[in-house]
């Protein structure tokens, strides 16, 4: 099995699981009543409490039951369904380090771009301290060379003109 197919079978593993997980919690919401009961109190002239209990059908519409418990379940399953997907995207690019993306007006570059950039960057940039170092080197050598032949320079003319030299 190839390391692609490895990370997709466990993005999609991870999908499930979110899934499973918020499923569990969707699906055991109580369902939207399909009746309203309607109570109305009223005071008699007389100072008593009259009350009257009505119930009749539900006159919601589609979007409204869509969007009551009966809806819960279409609507948490579609979102489930998102969050499994997201989930598992979040899984394989972490997986195969692939972290670009763009939404919304912000980019993220990919990173591996980016780290063979800097690797050329800093191999450039060793290369040109090697350089230099080579350079100081050798102008370190050349000044101790030439510092020994003005030391010698110096003994000679102290020898010859008696111990004073100018």
């Amino acid at each position: 099995m190839s390391y692609a197919t490895f990370v997709n079978v466990v993005a999609g593993l991870a999908a499930v699981a979110v899934a499973v997980f918020a499923g569990v919690t969707v699906l055991d919401a109580d369902p939207a009543p399909t009746t309203v009961t309607v109570t109305k109190r009223t005071l008699a002239p007389d100072g008593k409490v009259t009350e009257e209990t009505t119930t009749k059908p539900s006159d919601d519409s589609a979007f409204e039951k869509v969007l009551a418990r009966d809806g819960d379940v279409i609507l948490g399953l579609a979102l489930i369904a998102l969050a499994g997907f997201l989930g598992g995207a979040v899984v394989q690019r972490v997986l195969l380090a692939r972290y670009a993306f763009k939404a919304v007006g912000i980019e993220v570059p990919d990173i591996s771009a980016a780290a063979s950039e800097s690797a050329a960057s800093v191999a450039d940039l060793r290369q040109t301290v090697e350089k230099l170092a080579a350079t100081a080197d050798k102008a370190a050598n050349d000044a101790a060379e030439a510092l020994a032949v003005a030391i010698d320079a110096f003994d000679v003319a102290e020898a010859v003109g008696g111990g004073e030299v100018r």
